[in-house]
């Protein structure tokens, strides 16, 4: 949530993954989304909060489980409401006070023998700003190695206009996510961000795109679909089980919605290292994905802007991989 002090945002975080993360107008938009993440994964969670958190806001947790509670600060009415639930009398309630301006920190991490230690990952791409990733490919030297690095949109396709904070909002999330890790981001209203789907952990990228991101951003949208048509959801999973006729009618909908929306300017997807091999890159375009951001710096890196050529996809090299283990 450091990345999201200045604005509403949540996060549902499960076995140190973000399963779920968005921002929104106010913190109860913000969780509601996140929540939509990953509805199932989202069971025994922790969930964060950027700032102080109300009673309106815990109150969406009734008839959800949820082990931590991570915020700035608690209004005095939501510690009475959570006391009140015999539900939540488990529920451990973490402040941390102001979020904002945090000074930068050392991580560590345990080994037998030893400790780890590295400096914070604050830096999202090699530009100055995240437009520099955006726009025509320019050449960058890494000042301590003096190592050149190719950032900027290297396709012939283009990012569309105001599509930067979309961007800056899936490398946040893929920052904290496992490597190899995958991010599927969508602008689910002006302005508003949330996870669509991730690819966490995984021994290789492919996998991540194809059998974890773009599975769970499906499931979400046809989730999103029956939501908007005011579908209870396994009312109607029934129904397409056993009706032939109205599952074929109603999935035929969902894929023209789900693609819609995949292949639009609404959705990017960010990987935390360099796609080594085509098939990865494949797999994102054959499901409609048509903006892709990732580190660069591959010794495939030319057979890969040919592959986003191809599939006419736009794709941005960033100079800075987020591995995370």
């Amino acid at each position: 949530m450091l990345d999201f002090s200045r604005e509403p945002a949540a996060v549902v975080v499960k076995h140190q993954n973000p399963c779920g993360l968005a921002t929104g107008y106010d913190l109860k938009e913000a969780f509601k989304n996140a929540w939509f993440g990953d509805e199932v994964s989202a069971f025994g969670s922790v969930v964060g909060y950027s700032q102080k958190v109300g009673q309106d806001v815990v109150k969406l947790l009734t008839n959800k489980f949820v082990e931590v509670l991570v915020a700035p600060d608690y209004d005095e009415s939501a510690l009475t409401w959570i006391k009140s639930k015999k539900s939540k009398k488990n529920l451990r309630i973490i402040p941390t006070g102001n979020l904002e301006n945090p000074p930068n920190f050392i991580e560590k991490y345990y080994i037998r023998g030893g400790i780890i230690s590295q400096t914070q990952n604050n830096k999202i791409c090699l530009g100055d700003k995240i437009e520099d990733i955006l726009t025509k490919p320019k050449i960058i030297t890494e000042p301590k190695t003096g190592t050149k690095y190719k950032i900027g949109c290297v396709t012939k396709k283009n990012f569309k206009d105001n599509m930067e904070n979309l961007v800056k909002f899936a490398i946040i999330a893929g920052k904290y996510v496992k490597s190899n890790a995958i991010i599927l981001a969508y602008e689910y209203e002006t302005g508003k961000y949330r996870l669509l789907g991730i690819g966490a952990g995984q021994p290789n990228r492919k996998d991540s795109v194809e059998k974890l991101a773009i599975p769970k951003a499906k499931e979400n949208l046809m989730r999103q679909y029956f939501r908007e048509q005011s579908l209870d959801y396994v009312i109607t999973m029934d129904r397409i089980i056993h009706d032939k006729e109205y599952g074929n009618k109603i999935s035929k909908e969902i894929e023209s919605y789900t693609k819609n929306i995949l292949s639009s300017e609404k959705v990017v997807l960010f990987s935390d290292a360099f796609f080594p091999f085509r098939d990865g890159l494949v797999a994102a375009a054959q499901s409609g994905i048509r903006y892709i951001v990732q580190p660069g710096g591959s010794t495939m890196d030319e057979s890969i802007i040919n592959a986003a050529n191809e599939y006419g996809l736009a794709m941005s090299f960033t100079g800075i991989r987020h591995f995370r283990h």
